[in-house]
């Protein structure tokens, strides 16, 4: 149970952190909010932004799983990542009409990297310097 929660809450947060930059987004440009796709962003330098910042997001919420539920830090991310999977392809799925395939595939493997990023940290056992 503790396990799901975990996978949950890593992955509700970075959904949450994604869509309050392109809140920001929005309010800065006073343009259409919308929380998938690129065709409401003022220009490509925004596409672009949204990308790098899908990367952070999910290894945040990557590493956020693993804090939560650290018995089982790799099966956690396996299980992160084929949630971020899942949700890439049906995002693919349902916007490839309306949004450039390009972003839709390059958000999806960012969002993977991210968490292949998560795993290599945990997997090498890097933790913060202390005093």
């Amino acid at each position: 149970m503790k396990a799901a929660f975990a996978l949950c809450t890593g992955y509700i947060f970075t959904i949450l952190l994604e869509g309050f930059a392109r809140i920001v987004i929005t309010f800065y440009h006073r343009k259409t909010l919308t929380f998938r796709g690129i065709s409401d962003l003022p220009g490509i330098e925004w596409a672009l932004l949204i990308l790098i910042l899908t990367g952070i997001t999910h290894w945040f919420g990557a590493m956020l799983s693993t804090s939560i539920y650290p018995v089982h830090a790799h099966r956690m991310l396996v299980a992160f990542g084929i949630l971020v999977a899942t949700g890439k392809t049906i995002e693919l799925l349902t916007l490839h009409a309306t949004e450039p395939i390009w972003f839709l595939g390059g958000s999806m493997v960012i969002a993977l990297s991210g968490v292949f990023g998560a795993y290599l940290i945990k997997r090498n056992g890097v933790t913060a310097v202390s005093d």
